[in-house]
């Protein structure tokens, strides 16, 4: 299937100041403990604003998303990384072609993950490309995919929302195939990923024999958090849960069946709003037989222990692949 850009209609002039995106290496500092349970290694992207030092007015937009339906991650390889998953417990995919990069997917319920890797020739196409500017600074996590009852509707709301043409965002002029491809969204819409549009469509569910069934939640660290939460409720007629634990802010926006968490430090940092994907957790009605599996397959794995959002969680020692991984039971 190949990625689309609705066209921004030609009457909306007055677009709101194109807001560029740039790479930095800077990450919100953690602690060792909350980096273990959902930190995943990613390249943080950069948001200039021109909002004021004034907090912003939290007005949500119409609520135009239903959920996350899938997340995406770049690998400079899916062979390797197929085998690395197979090992956690999981039943991924065949390998398979999307948009010119190679793939595989982790299927659970309501959500995928999907790994992707550089084509081998040369596409003219926007996934590809960035793919491979997400591996300059190290495989991890890309973004994900809004599900929407249709992608052409949603897109033009989200137009009018934000004031953004997404052509003039993107600098491209393709149109969408009836409604039915991926809309990839302007970076600056999303602060520390790259997200799309997709149809809503019959989940596959795949099950697994480390027992997990949903992706519970995945998690961004922003230098800013009332900002990024401003911004996402503004977008996308998200509301959010903020609590402060451990000297941190974490805002919580409840998307269908998984959860965006947004971390960061209890004083907004200086300068741009910066955002990085952290990692991933993954949730099972059992979480000891999850364990026994990791543990039967040589996994490392810590010792559950109780969790902030309920029930129990346990992490990897390490990241796989440039992404942090932690499972939640009870």
């Amino acid at each position: 299937m190949r990625f689309s850009f609705r066209r921004g209609q030609s009457a909306r002039k007055s677009a709101a100041a194109k807001v560029a995106p740039r790479a930095t290496e800077t990450r919100t500092a953690a602690s060792e403990t909350e980096v273990a349970e959902v930190a995943a290694v990613a390249a943080p992207t950069v948001i200039r604003e021109a909002a004021a030092a004034a907090r912003p007015t939290r007005l949500r937009a119409e609520r135009v998303v239903d959920g996350i339906v899938r997340v995406t991650a770049a690998v400079p390889s899916v062979g390797p990384t197929r085998k690395a998953w197979t090992r956690l417990g999981f039943a991924p995919s065949r390998l398979h072609d999307f948009d010119a990069c190679a793939a595989f997917d982790v299927h659970m319920e309501g959500c995928s993950l999907r790994f992707l890797a550089p084509p081998r020739r040369p596409a003219n196409l926007p996934l590809p490309k960035i793919v491979s500017d997400r591996l300059i600074h190290g495989a991890g996590l890309l973004g994900w995919s809004w599900s929407c009852e249709d992608t052409a509707s949603a897109a033009e709301s989200i137009e009018r929302t934000t004031s953004t043409s997404f052509v003039e965002a993107t600098g491209q002029r393709q149109e969408p195939s009836e409604g039915a491809g991926l809309v990839l969204l302007p970076p600056a819409l999303t602060p520390g990923a790259r997200t799309m549009l997709e149809c809503n469509r019959p989940a596959e569910h795949t099950e697994h024999p480390n027992g997990v069934t949903h992706m519970d939640h995945l998690v961004l660290t922003v230098s800013d958090v009332d900002s990024a939460t401003h911004i996402y409720e503004k977008n996308f007629g998200l509301s959010a849960t903020c609590l402060v634990s451990q000297e941190r802010r974490h805002s919580y926006l409840k998307v269908g069946d998984t959860t965006l968490e947004l971390v960061g430090p209890l004083e907004p940092g200086s300068g741009p709003l910066a955002g990085a994907l952290w990692g991933l957790a993954f949730r099972s009605p059992d979480l000891d037989t999850t364990v026994e599996c990791l543990h039967g397959n040589g996994v490392p794995v810590r010792s559950p222990h109780p969790a902030r959002e309920g029930g129990r969680i346990t992490a990897l020692g390490l990241p796989l692949g440039g992404i942090q991984i932690a499972f939640m039971g009870k």
